[in-house]
């Protein structure tokens, strides 16, 4: 079966360190957006139609109740995978935010490219994309 190219999306506010997830992705054949922190997390999410959401939890990001929410409804009707990484932040709170939607696990801050890439590869290189890789 050939693979469509997972898309994915990356969401947060250091600009900087989305780039350079960017460039590393999109180097590896990934199919990689940058989208707006924006007023509609739902939009943005329904407007990518992401496979992966990466979710850079800076303080500029708003609340992250709201991403939970998009990510909920999303999830409803379409299959999301979801890997955060650790906002640089003092509180523990803000920290495991969205954690527990996070079938890909967060990654501490500052980020492993090469482990972010290896998650990445096991989730997305399995033959049935639904199915996460134990």
């Amino acid at each position: 079966a050939s693979m469509t190219t997972p898309r994915i999306l990356l969401i947060g506010d250091s600009i900087s360190l989305l780039r350079e997830v960017y460039e590393a992705l999109e180097g590896r054949g990934y199919d990689v957006s940058i989208g707006s922190g924006g007023p509609s997390p739902s939009l943005t999410i329904q407007r990518n139609a992401p496979d992966l959401l990466i979710v850079e939890k800076g303080p500029g990001l708003g609340r992250l109740e709201r991403w939970r929410r998009a990510i909920e409804s999303y999830r409803s009707h379409q299959y999301l995978s979801v890997l955060t990484i650790s906002d640089r932040s003092h509180d523990s709170v803000e920290r495991a935010a969205l954690d527990d939607l996070s079938d890909l696990g967060s990654l501490p801050w500052p980020l492993d490219l090469e482990d972010l890439i290896a998650r990445l590869e096991d989730r997305f290189e399995s033959d049935d994309p639904t199915q996460l890789v134990a």
